[in-house]
């Protein structure tokens, strides 16, 4: 992936999330197709998250010559937490109830990627080889970065019903 594409795909998603704050009911009819959308492409670079960050060690957060974030890791964070927005609109929370109604498929899918999101990186496992203390406290740090881990058990509490 060129490495100006997950910040321009990320500013996007935060273009749309603040329109969907001011504009509510003008986004209203478009929730249901930014979701499936956003959903689908959360589920095809998953795989290459998990790879990169969860089992490699690519460096995460990463800015260019600017300043400006670029990295798979905040795309993936902007997309956990769009979900998250559409997941409270009504017409989306109304498509998910019907969907669980028919099968629980949806929601096993949900939970599947959020636990494959939600690993803890190489980074993070040798830091709790060394001094699991320190791993702890990060962990439970209120003020700690808000990460793609913490973004997926932010989306379990919202999509279980």
């Amino acid at each position: 992936m060129h490495y100006f594409l997950p910040s321009l795909v990320a500013y996007v998603y935060q273009t749309i999330t603040t329109t969907l704050k001011v504009f509510p009911t003008i986004m209203t009819r478009f929730m249901v197709s930014l979701f499936t959308v956003t959903w689908e492409e959360i589920n095809k670079l998953k795989d290459q998250y998990i790879e990169e960050f969860i089992k490699g060690d690519v460096d995460p957060r990463q800015t260019d010559s600017d300043g400006l974030p670029y990295s798979l890791d905040l795309l993936m964070l902007e997309e956990m937490d769009f979900l998250q927005s559409c997941l409270r609109s009504k017409s989306v929370k109304e498509e998910y109830i019907k969907a669980l109604q028919s099968s629980s498929e949806p929601l096993d899918r949900m939970i599947f990627t959020c636990i494959c999101l939600s690993q803890i990186t190489s980074e993070e496992e040798a830091t709790w080889d060394v001094d699991n203390n320190a791993f702890l406290a990060e962990e439970t740090d209120v003020s700690s970065n808000y990460t793609c881990r913490t973004s997926s058990g932010d989306m379990i509490m919202v999509i279980l019903p």
